[in-house]
């Protein structure tokens, strides 16, 4: 299983590091570059405390070794920017995104894709934080990089696409959101197949404009594939949460299995309290609970 995989490469890492250590010295870029990497592999377990913690070892010795202004510098905060915004801890995240930004459009140029990444994380967290005139801008700038640097089925064109489809969703411009909702899903279905956890972003969002335009069937046909996915997959916490709760408040509005609708409620709630997750959703969750208590 995923765990399992994530176990072994943090053991290969774990001697990697104590080997380049060794030999190299504790402040040699390539021990950074071990470092970055248990990042990475500890925030897919959704450790973000212990990704954290690489990342500051990462960024301290690249800054060290390389100076400021590296393109490795770059990487570093930004792996560190993507584990305090797991954290919640949105505004630095921010500083360290802006801050990447600057280095890899200087160093890089503002056509590379590492600057499309920074573009599309700013995307993200602007998003998160409803400043959705920022979130656009950042957004359609990702995706122009990423479509002409990656070509317009690549993996990185379906995030951008579906970030900006989730924002015109919350402006209610539906019409663009369907848009971009279904060609991201077409690209992540046809490149990494229709149970791969990217997939849930898309059909979660899909599952919320069907709902919003009033077509329930098809919303709960989405939501509860993604819930499939989260039950089968490690999936982002967040959306398996709202697919649980969007699809409780259905089903009980039905006057269906009202104790199912209570469950998965419940579900949505502890998806909601896990790191990364807005507080906002968590309160939802539970205040809905309060007001449908059997």
């Amino acid at each position: 299983n995923a765990q399992a995989k994530y176990e072994e490469a943090k053991k290969h890492y774990q001697r990697a590091l104590s080997i380049r250590k060794t030999a190299l010295g504790p402040e040699h870029p390539d021990v950074a570059r071990i470092y970055n990497n248990l990042g990475s592999v500890a925030q897919n377990q959704g450790k973000n405390d212990e990704a954290r913690k690489y990342g500051e070892h990462a960024l301290t010795i690249f800054k060290k070794a390389l100076g400021p202004e590296h393109p490795s510098v770059g990487a570093a905060l930004s792996n560190l920017g993507g584990s305090l915004y797991c954290l919640g801890n949105f505004e630095a995240a921010k500083d360290l995104f802006v801050q990447a930004l600057a280095i890899w459009e200087k160093k890089l140029g503002p056509e590379h894709r590492s600057t499309a990444h920074s573009h599309y994380n700013l995307t993200v967290l602007y998003t998160k934080l409803g400043q959705f005139q920022l979130a656009i801008e950042h957004g359609k700038r990702s995706l122009a990089i990423r479509e002409k640097a990656l070509g317009p089925e690549h993996p990185h064109v379906a995030h951008s696409l579906n970030t900006l489809g989730i924002i015109y969703l919350e402006q209610g411009n539906y019409p663009a959101a369907q848009k971009h909702l279904t060609r991201s899903l077409a690209i992540w279905e046809k490149t990494l197949g229709p149970q791969h956890p990217d997939v849930v972003y898309a059909v979660v969002g899909l599952g919320e404009l069907h709902q919003k335009i009033r077509k329930t069937q098809p919303a709960v046909a989405y939501f509860k594939r993604a819930i499939a996915l989260c039950e089968s997959k490690i999936c982002d916490h967040e959306s398996c949460g709202i697919a649980k709760l969007e699809l409780a408040k259905i089903l009980w509005a039905q006057g269906k299995d009202r104790s199912q609708s209570y469950q998965l409620a419940r579900q949505a709630r502890n998806e909601f309290s896990k790191e990364g997750s807005l507080k906002t959703n968590q309160m939802q969750a539970e205040e809905w609970l309060r007001k449908h208590r059997s």
